[in-house]
Parts: C-alpha cells; sequence; structure tokens
C-alpha cells in the first residue's frame, strides 16, 4: 500500500489519532430517577397561604399604642447648596486654564510666555473660574512645566507650546 494511502485511511478511521474518542456521559439523571426531586422542587416552591398571627402575640415592630406619625404636607426644601470646592479642586480646575506658549532664559532667570506678555517666578495670575476670582503664584518654571501655587496648595502643569487645547 503506497504510504499516502496509509495515511489517508488512519485518518479516517481515527486508528492515527494520538487520543481515543470516548461515547460522551451525561451528568443528568434519566428522567425516571429525577422525577422524585422534581416533584419535591415543585412543593417547595409552591405559594402557601400564612398561618393567621395570634391576637395575643404583640408585634414588635408596632407595639400596643404605636400610632405611625403621619409627615405633614408642606413646601419641599429646594436644592441643595453645592459643597465648598477645596484649594486643590480649584487649582486643578486653574492650571488647566493656564496654557503658557512656552519659556525663555532671560539674564538667567526662567521666564513664562504667553504670547507677547511673560510671568516670571513670584509673579501673580488673576483668573477667574466659574465666576470667582482666583489669585495664583508662580513658584517653579522649567523647560517643560511649571508650578502653581493657591493658599498652600501646589500643582505643576506640563507647558505644551503651540497647543490650543
Amino acid at each position: 500500500m503506497h504510504p499516502r494511502t496509509l495515511i489517508i485511511l488512519l485518518l479516517v478511521t481515527g486508528a492515527g489519532a494520538p487520543a481515543t474518542l470516548h461515547a460522551q456521559r451525561s451528568d443528568l439523571l434519566p428522567p425516571p430517577r429525577r422525577a422524585a426531586a422534581v416533584e419535591l422542587a415543585g412543593k417547595l416552591v409552591e405559594p402557601r397561604d400564612a398561618p393567621a398571627l395570634d391576637p395575643k402575640v404583640s408585634n414588635p415592630f408596632a407595639p400596643a399604642g404605636f400610632e405611625p406619625a403621619v409627615a405633614e404636607t408642606g413646601p419641599v426644601a429646594g436644592p441643595v447648596a453645592p459643597r465648598e470646592r477645596t484649594n486643590r479642586e480649584i487649582l486643578d480646575a486653574i492650571g488647566a486654564s493656564i496654557r503658557p506658549t512656552g519659556t525663555m532664559i532671560m539674564r538667567g532667570e526662567p521666564i513664562l510666555l504667553f504670547g507677547s506678555r511673560q510671568a516670571r517666578v513670584g509673579d501673580e495670575l488673576p483668573v477667574t473660574v466659574n465666576g470667582v476670582a482666583h489669585i495664583v503664584i508662580i513658584t517653579a518654571i522649567e523647560s517643560t512645566h511649571f508650578t502653581i501655587r493657591l493658599n498652600n496648595e501646589e500643582i505643576t502643569r506640563p507647558i505644551q507650546p503651540g497647543s490650543k487645547s
């Protein structure tokens, strides 16, 4: 017999397969053996009427003489005032709104550029966030980032020259 024919014959008959095939077995019991379990399950989920409570037994959730409070109908409270924002949250919002166009060194001093306007370390920047004016102080200027301070919080932001975002 030709070797190719032998290989094809072995593959078709499954004799050359590395693992032998077994008949698959189900984990389920046959229907007659499951009938008792199904009947019991049906009885367990069947709705039943609750027995009447003995009137002599006191209800711990509504003791004798208990009258539920009736809420007075009146004006409903208005919207809750927003919580006070922390310095860190305000500084995050301010930092995102400050967009320098670059940096330079003049006479050994780093300068933050905002178009034609310049700012140095120690300069104050007035910024308005959500209609509230804040003044932040520039505390550091590097070639790729700058740091600003509001009260006791500081944040460092990247400088992205030429970006409009």
